[in-house]
């Protein structure tokens, strides 16, 4: 890293912090990303590692969560290419409020709620992925993280235009809360357009024919 970074001890950060920079979860290798969407950012550690191993990549980290993010602006701070923004990723553009559960801030989870007069001050905004990629990156995205507690379903399920504009996704599936999702992903990135591997607990996709070489990031290969 070429700055510190802010965690908060005695919560699942720690447990963040050592599975990126300790067990190197993102170490992979990739063809060099322009453009990085982290969806599901949470504090900003996975940002800072693509910072660190992407330094001329733009860094867009999405993130709803209003404590997670105020840290997560605090880590990105020192990095020029990356940009936050607090908004949830949805399917579609409308307001999410967090399930009520008894979870680490790694894990909170959000549900879609009905718009009303008296709407609920912790009412958070969510964007689709097309309106994300579009409006930040100009349509296409290189690099797509994705670790959004059971929302990826949705998103992958509607797809869109950036499934086809896509180079690279690394994408944590939570089966565990929304039974499917695997499946799900499995039919967006088809293995007659994409590689695939298993890396920790993230599934990595890079589309056939890449027209960018690949980052010396770390030995893992694709098959």
């Amino acid at each position: 890293m070429a700055h510190p970074v802010a965690i908060r001890i005695g919560t699942s950060d720690e447990y963040v912090f050592e599975q990126i920079f300790l067990d190197l979860e993102y170490q992979i290798n990739v063809p060099t990303p322009e453009k990085l969407l982290d969806a599901g950012a949470n504090i900003g550690l996975a940002s800072v590692w693509f910072a660190n191993q992407f330094p001329e990549a733009d860094i867009l980290a999405i993130e709803p969560d209003p404590a997670n993010f105020r840290v997560l602006e605090e880590n990105a701070a020192a990095y020029r290419r990356i940009r936050c923004l607090q908004v949830g990723l949805w399917h579609r553009n409308a307001l999410l409020e967090r399930i009520p559960e008894d979870a680490q801030p790694w894990a909170y989870r959000y549900q879609e709620t009905p718009k009303s007069d008296d709407q609920n001050s912790f009412a958070i905004e969510s964007v689709g992925l097309d309106e994300v990629v579009n409006r930040f990156f100009n349509g296409t995205i290189d690099l797509l993280k994705m670790d959004i507690e059971g929302a990826e379903k949705e998103i992958l399920a509607v797809g869109g235009q950036w499934a086809d504009r896509v180079q690279t996704a690394i994408i944590e599936c939570h089966d565990r809360w929304v039974p499917g999702c695997e499946n799900t992903m499995a039919q967006r990135f088809p293995t007659d357009l994409f590689d695939a591997r298993q890396n920790g607990e993230n599934t990595v996709f890079v589309r056939r024919g890449n027209p960018h070489p690949s980052a010396n990031s770390g030995n893992q290969t694709f098959s």
